[in-house]
């Protein structure tokens, strides 16, 4: 079982790299504060690419001719969830089988002649619209099923200093000493202290090894042949 760490415990052992505190002293809270604020910069300054950890399998419940799902955190979206930033895989379950859907782009989704054609769904395209995406879906659905979407997502930001880090902000335990150290390379900079050759490259080595763990998540655009009722389609990417 992982050992978990609070938000407070990750910056306080931050603010002892970068030598603003000595082990055994408590931060003030302005200290805490501050440490929070760099560590939501860092976060929201890297959740992109490589650094993304997140990849999540979630449902939607079909609705019988309805084409467009909107997915995000604001109110009436059709599944409540943190906007996923694409959409790598979706399957559509019927009385437990799996009918996989292919991933489309938008040229390809509007190259669809006849968008309300009923059935089970095939295709998907995601708009990342904002503030919720939008799932869109060909054939227009027929039936109550459930739409399995995989997507990749940002890394959450904490937003106190008592929450778990694994359990309340979803930071998986292994990027809690890279972002420790990566806090505290910028905490010497807030505090005017330097940044010693030990901070700087143990902030580069976290950061690769995020990148590295990610690394085998990381989507390709792929091209596909696609043969509708319509015809048959010779842009099919995701893009």
């Amino acid at each position: 079982m992982a050992i978990t760490r609070t938000v407070r415990q990750l910056i306080e052992g931050a603010l002892r790299i970068a030598g603003a505190f000595e082990v055994g002293e408590t931060p003030e809270p302005e200290d805490t504060s501050t440490g929070l604020l760099l560590l939501q910069d860092i976060i929201a300054e890297h959740s992109g690419g490589l650094f993304v950890p997140l990849v999540i399998s979630e449902a939607i419940t079909l609705v019988v001719n309805q084409e467009a799902y909107t997915v995000g955190e604001k109110a009436g979206a059709d599944l409540s969830t943190q906007r996923p930033e694409q959409i790598t895989q979706a399957y559509v379950r019927v009385s437990n089988y799996d009918h996989p859907v292919r991933i489309i782009g938008k040229r390809a989704f509007e190259r669809i002649p006849l968008k309300t054609q009923p059935g089970r769904p095939t295709v998907l395209w995601y708009n990342p619209t904002v503030p919720n995406g939008t799932v869109n879906v060909w054939q227009s659905p027929n039936a109550t099923d459930s739409l399995y979407i995989v997507s990749i997502k940002m890394l959450a930001e904490p937003t106190a200093l008592g929450q778990n880090l694994l359990d309340t902000v979803g930071i998986a335990r292994n990027y809690h000493n890279p972002l420790k150290w990566m806090l505290g390379e910028d905490l010497c900079e807030e505090y005017g202290k330097p940044v010693t050759p030990l901070i700087l490259k143990r902030s580069l080595e976290g950061k690769a090894s995020i990148i590295s763990l990610n690394a085998a998540r990381s989507v390709q655009a792929s091209g596909f042949d696609f043969v509708t009722p319509y015809g048959r389609n010779d842009d099919l990417i995701r893009y």
